[in-house]
């Protein structure tokens, strides 16, 4: 009896260790330590291994909401930066590389988008049978109960499933469940528009632009979310900058004002907000890519 109080205590213990750890890994804002760097490749370089090591805890304690989250996040953050992002600048030499780098990248953000729907689905019982499911109405009646406190978990989701169909648009697999995902983007913002300052309205600039209006598509709120994201961020939205750029003035060929849009991203000091270094920087290197491609991009 004394061997098994033991053993039961120590059992008890390790739950203990396992919501601590949990809980410091994916407090709100614990993802600077990767979006607040100066060094891409340094990031680049540690984040697969980042992303075992919280699945392996996620894994040791799978009722754990936050860490089912923050690995949902970091797949997206990572198959975002360091794969489907690089695979835009394969050119036509480099075809089948490309080709691959953008189905593993599918691969990679579903694999996100799932974690998080698992941190949802422990929160609220059912969601992942809605969001599956073909009852409107029962996928409905979840968007109400949802709290601020899930903001985070709604955004990842969103970003991690629209990513996926940005690349691959006629899966019907993806491109069905958009309306959806539209709601949950809407419902977050109402939740919580200052999330991460401009964060949902950087997001709203790239699908309402891009997306056709049977989908959600509404070019009118692309740029309204666009003049938001600049005034919360005194108009060093890089996100917004680049989203504007290549979703609106690139299909409408405006060349003058795309070439606006990426120089707006160039003048903005990377380290003005220390949070979103990174983002920065990957932003800016982007920007330079599609300054180095106008001839290509343009029909003069």
């Amino acid at each position: 009896m004394v061997v098994l109080l033991t053993l039961s205590g120590c059992v008890s213990f390790d739950k203990v260790a396992l919501n601590i750890v949990g809980d410091t890994l994916s407090a709100e804002g614990s993802n600077t330590v990767f979006t607040g760097d100066n060094d891409p490749k340094l990031v680049g370089d540690a984040l697969p291994f980042a992303i075992k090591m919280y699945e392996s805890l996620s894994s040791a304690n799978p009722t754990h909401v936050g860490m089912s989250r923050s690995v949902g996040m970091l797949y997206v953050m990572y198959a975002n930066a360091f794969v489907a992002g690089p695979a835009d600048y394969f050119g036509l030499d480099r075809f089948d590389e490309k080709q691959a780098a953008q189905k593993r990248a599918v691969n990679l953000y579903l694999r996100g988008r799932d974690f998080v729907l698992k941190a949802l689905e422990l929160k609220y019982p059912g969601f992942t049978f809605a969001w599956e499911g073909r009852d409107t109405a029962k996928y409905q009646a979840f968007l109400p109960r949802f709290k601020k406190a899930d903001v985070s978990s709604l955004y990842w989701f969103s970003a991690g499933h629209m990513a996926a169909f940005s690349i691959e648009p006629m899966d019907l697999n993806l491109s069905t469940p958009v309306p959806k995902v539209m709601k949950l983007l809407v419902r977050a913002y109402e939740l919580d528009p200052d999330f991460q300052k401009a964060t949902l309205d950087e997001l709203f600039v790239s699908v309402y632009s891009s997306l056709p209006a049977e989908l959600g598509g509404d070019p009118a709120q692309a740029l309204v979310h666009y003049d938001r994201a600049l005034a919360k961020t005194d108009g060093k939205a890089t996100g917004a900058f680049l989203a504007r750029a290549t979703s609106i003035d690139l299909p409408k060929q405006n060349k003058t004002h795309f070439v606006e849009m990426l120089k707006q991203v160039l003048n903005v000091d990377a380290e003005a907000d220390p949070d979103a270094t990174l983002v920065t920087l990957l932003n800016q290197e982007r920007a330079r890519w599609y300054l180095a491609q106008l001839d290509d991009l343009f029909i003069e």
